[in-house]
Formats: C-alpha cells, sequence, structure tokens
C-alpha cells in the first residue's frame, strides 16, 4: 500500500514527465514550423562570403566532428542589413571564399530568418531525438499517472 504522501509525489512526478515530454515535441514541432514557413515563403537573394573557418564539435564515440562554418550577410530589399552563419559540406566549403556571391533564403516577412541556401534545412537527427525523448518522457508520464489514479481508487476503496 502506497502512503498519501507518496501517491502526490508519484502524481507530481507523472505531471513532469508529461510536462518534459510534451515541451521536448512542442520545441521540435516549432522548428519544423519555422523551417516549413522559410521553405514554402522564402526567396533567394545574394549575399557575400565574410569568412569561413573549421569547427570542431566533441563527439564521446570517437573523434571531433569537423564542421564547415560560412559566415555571409546580406542586404533584404527593405534595406536592413543580415548576418549570419551556416555549416556546409567540405564540398561546397572548398568552392567559396570571402567576397565571394553566395544564394541566401530569407523570410519575406521576418528577414531576420534566414540559411545559406547550400545548408541542409534544420532538424535531422537531432529533431528524432527530441520527439523520441518526448514520447519517451509523456508515456510515462502517463504510466505514473495513472498507476497514481489506481492508488488513489484502490486506497478510497
Amino acid at each position: 500500500m502506497i502512503t498519501h504522501l507518496a501517491r502526490k509525489e508519484l502524481f507530481w512526478m507523472a505531471l513532469a514527465f508529461l510536462f518534459a515530454g510534451m515541451l521536448a515535441i512542442s520545441v521540435v514541432a516549432y522548428h519544423y514550423h519555422k523551417e516549413s514557413k522559410l521553405e514554402s515563403s522564402g526567396e533567394v537573394i545574394i549575399g557575400t562570403v565574410d569568412s569561413k573557418r573549421i569547427e570542431y564539435a566533441s563527439n564521446e564515440k570517437g573523434p571531433p566532428t569537423k564542421l564547415f562554418m560560412v559566415a555571409y550577410h546580406f542586404k533584404a530589399p527593405d534595406g536592413s542589413s543580415q548576418n549570419g552563419e551556416g555549416a556546409v559540406d567540405q564540398s561546397f566549403y572548398d568552392t567559396v571564399e570571402a567576397g565571394d556571391e553566395i544564394e541566401v533564403l530569407y523570410d519575406t516577412n521576418a528577414p531576420s530568418r534566414h540559411r545559406l541556401v547550400a545548408t541542409e534545412p534544420a532538424g535531422g537527427t537531432m529533431s528524432l531525438v527530441f520527439v523520441a525523448a518526448g514520447v519517451l518522457f509523456a508515456l510515462r508520464g502517463l504510466l505514473l499517472l495513472w498507476n497514481a489514479v489506481r492508488e488513489a481508487a484502490r486506497h478510497r476503496a
């Protein structure tokens, strides 16, 4: 038999798991929405490469991952100057230099939302990890909540 205090703790833990799961799924949905809006209503404009560099991201299961970064700027039709940086593949990285023209996809309604045409849309593996974690957390929360309700009903009977 579970004590009253333990039932309350189980209930709050269940809600915490549900909240964490829904938050993870919401973050992915928000970024997916932003990217799909950029893809559907964005326009391509010519920008200029400011610099390029190689960054090393730590990798727990092996050698560091090389990221080929390209910094750029462009002037939006509304007159605002926008800057950005994006990871590109090595073949593209090797073909550009500072001062070269580069294609940028930007949101006509919000020019500060942009990315290089040469980059992949945001998402990929990390999105799948967040969705999977979110689903697992939400399912665990539902299971805990179900157990808490069942225990409360058993205690009342």
